[in-house]
């Protein structure tokens, strides 16, 4: 699968990245591996070869203190501690030609008796204890011992090499010698090696010059495991900023420890060094496959292309041939270079139409509508590169016939010329149906206008017949409503004049009264059904709301003690007629108290203001007893009402309605959360 570096670019330098860092970081850890276990072959061969340089060094000592131990001399001198020159002067021969510092005799409990230092017991005294020293003759049994001591507060060490001496089956003393190891320990600095021993505490008391650095018993302690692949345990340890790796090996006889160090920083360099070589080849091996897949992108490309262009070519033979649009091909001056098989079947295979000018294609003057507006085409129109998309055309045909057409001309480049690309489609059937279409447009409208005036007939006819149903409704409404109170009043006339034959004024002036009352309601009637006929000419204005509500509360009289009121208003002036919005404020709260009382419910009433879409809407929110869906789409029309027979003649709402309509607003009522109803009164904001 060829792989496309400039589409993918991103793809690919990510991830060559990402290999280059894996191949790196796997050629590092190889190499890492191989070199390390290598050093750690190297330092194991090496640290053996130490081990028997430390062990012929120790041997060349251990037969020392034996050659003096049957001396009687010195079996003398244990028994009775009296020193001689002789015996001095054979002990500090005896050290010369054995080339160790200091020579020691030693009794039974450890006590120096006789030194070849002038020191004498102090020279041991930092490193050994003389209960210490007795022990381990008792621990020798009668062979020769190496014992180490270590000065923590100076950080040095002392090796003695003793020999015990026993008479009659007894312990003595013993024979002493201090091993000098400096010279294996410039042997070791000479060759540049890094070298340590330590004793069974850990004690750092032999080192070459380049572990000055510590001597303390954790310096080599520190080291961090270096894992090998094979499963070899080893370590590396830091000094210096400079790491080396830890070889080591225990002397069970000696109970020490040697350590030897060996530097890593060459490995590691190397390491880097291969690596480095292997990410130069790897990117080298990149760059060459990256090549080669380019190379073969472009041969392909180039193959696919010439592929491509041949079937082009084909295809674009094959849709200029079959099209069912007329093409035609122009030189940049509008001579027509090329016409497809539909383009010469539109002018009837006219043979002469290559080399003609597009404008000698045009029908000529009065031979098309005198609306259309005819384009020129002429050689100047070219000169400016006409663009001309669908724009009508009457063209002509062999036989001088005309034919409408839609011409489209746009401008082309093609190898090394320009031109022009003309597009042609016949309309003579189009323009056919337009006109069949005219006709019957002017038909249909003909019978619309019928239909319209027959329809505006039966509209007036209906028209008439709701206004007469409507008048009807309301006569028979009004009738009940006067009906009522008329027979009441003959009754009560009749009443009066019984009462006045009898002479009880009293209960005359009762019947009176009530007869008065009778006349108030017929006349409230009347009066509340002129308010809905009579339309009077709106004077709006900034009408304060509280102003309003406060005169409509008033109204209430005493009513209005039963009344609980609440106003929180965000709007405080709309535009309106203050005695119209009093009344519609006065017939909301009659109405709700009216309801309460009724049912026996504190009354209380809720007046709120917000803008809402540029007008102010008015929140009027009672906790009534409510009305039932059905009662709530009826609440506004006339003469309905849900309180009790003589209680109410249901014109108040209405009246309300109608109220709100004259201001320019609407009132609608809906179901609140208490049960009860919310009005909602939205009038025009008022403009200050």
């Amino acid at each position: 699968m060829n792989f496309s570096y400039k589409k993918h670019k991103l793809v690919f330098i990510s991830s060559s990245l990402l290999a280059a860092s894996f191949l790196f970081a796997i050629a590092h850890f190889f190499a890492s591996q191989a070199l390390m276990l290598k050093l750690h072959q190297q330092g194991q061969n090496q640290l053996l070869t130490y081990v028997a340089d430390l062990r012929r060094e120790l041997n060349e000592y251990r037969h020392m203190p034996y050659s003096v131990t049957d001396n009687p001399a010195i079996r003398e001198f244990i028994s009775n501690p009296q020193p001689t020159p002789y015996l001095r002067g054979y002990l500090e021969d005896i050290a010369k030609v054995s080339g160790a510092n200091d020579w020691f005799i030693l009794n039974q409990d450890g006590d120096i008796l006789l030194s070849t230092n002038d020191r004498g017991k102090s020279v041991l005294d930092p490193f050994f204890s003389q209960k210490e020293l007795a022990k381990q003759l008792i621990k020798q049994q009668g062979e020769a011992g190496l014992l180490t001591g270590y000065n923590k507060e100076y950080t040095q060490s002392a090796q003695l090499l003793t020999a015990p001496i026993y008479g009659s089956g007894q312990l003595l003393g013993a024979v002493a010698i201090q091993i000098q190891l400096s010279h294996l320990i410039e042997s070791w600095t000479v060759s540049g090696e890094i070298i340590a021993i330590t004793d069974r505490e850990k004690n750092l008391f032999l080192a070459n010059d380049d572990l000055n650095w510590s001597r303390d018993k954790k310096s080599l302690q520190s080291g961090l495991r270096y894992p090998l692949i094979e499963g070899t345990k080893t370590y590396q340890i830091k000094i210096e900023n400079k790491d080396y790796m830890l070889h080591s090996v225990i002397l069970d006889d000696l109970e020490w420890q040697l350590h030897y160090l060996s530097p890593m920083k060459s490995s590691k360099q190397t390491a880097n060094y291969i690596a480095f070589v292997c990410l130069m080849i790897g990117s080298l091996l990149i760059v060459f496959a990256l090549y080669r897949n380019e190379r073969a992108l472009k041969i392909a490309s180039k193959i696919e292309n010439e592929r491509l262009l041949e079937q082009n070519e084909q295809r674009q033979k094959a849709l200029i041939e079959k099209t069912h649009v007329g093409l035609i091909q122009l030189d940049n001056v509008g001579n027509i270079l090329f016409i497809n098989p539909t383009g010469q079947a539109y002018f009837r295979h006219q043979s002469q139409l290559i080399g003609q000018h597009l404008s000698e294609l045009l029908a000529l003057p009065k031979s098309y509508p005198s609306t259309h507006q005819q384009p020129s085409l002429s050689l100047n129109d070219f000169y400016q590169a006409p663009n001309i998309k669908e724009q009508e055309i009457w063209l002509k045909r062999a036989n001088k016939e005309n034919f409408p057409a839609l011409i489209s001309i746009s401008a082309i480049n093609w190898a090394h010329s320009s031109g022009f690309l003309v597009t042609l489609i016949d309309i003579s059937k189009r323009k056919q149906a337009e006109q069949a279409l005219i006709a019957a447009n002017n038909s249909l409208e003909s019978r619309v206008e019928a239909r319209s005036n027959e329809l505006k007939a039966a509209q007036k006819e209906l028209l008439r017949a709701e206004k007469l149903a409507a008048i009807g409704q309301m006569s028979t409404a009004i009738a009940h409503e006067l009906n009522q109170p008329l027979t009441g009043l003959r009754t009560l006339v009749y009443t009066a004049e019984l009462l006045l034959n009898r002479n009880q004024i009293k209960e005359t002036q009762t019947t009176l009264s009530q007869v008065e009352a009778m006349i108030g309601r017929m006349h409230k009637l009347t009066s509340e059904l002129k308010v809905i006929a009579y339309q009077r000419p709106e004077q709006l204005g900034p009408t304060r709301l509280e102003d309003c509500i406060d005169k409509a509360f008033i109204s209430l009289g005493d009513r209005a003690n039963e009344l609980e009121l609440k106003i929180d208003l965000d709007e405080k002036y709309v535009s309106a007629e203050s005695t119209r919005l009093e009344r519609i404020f006065a017939n909301l709260l009659s109405n709700t108290l009216d309801a309460c009382i009724e049912h026996k419910i504190a009354a209380k009433i809720s007046f709120t203001s917000q803008l809402v879409n540029n007008k102010v809407q008015i929140n009027i929110e009672d906790n009534g007893p409510g009305v039932d869906e059905t009662s709530l789409l009826h609440l506004f029309e006339p003469f309905y009402t849900s309180k009790s027979i003589g209680k109410g003649l249901g014109l108040g709402l209405a009246i309300s309605a109608n109220l709100a309509k004259d201001m320019q607003g609407t009132l609608v009522t809906e179901q609140n959360s208490y049960s009860g109803l919310t009005f909602i009164l939205t009038l025009e904001q008022a403009t200050l």
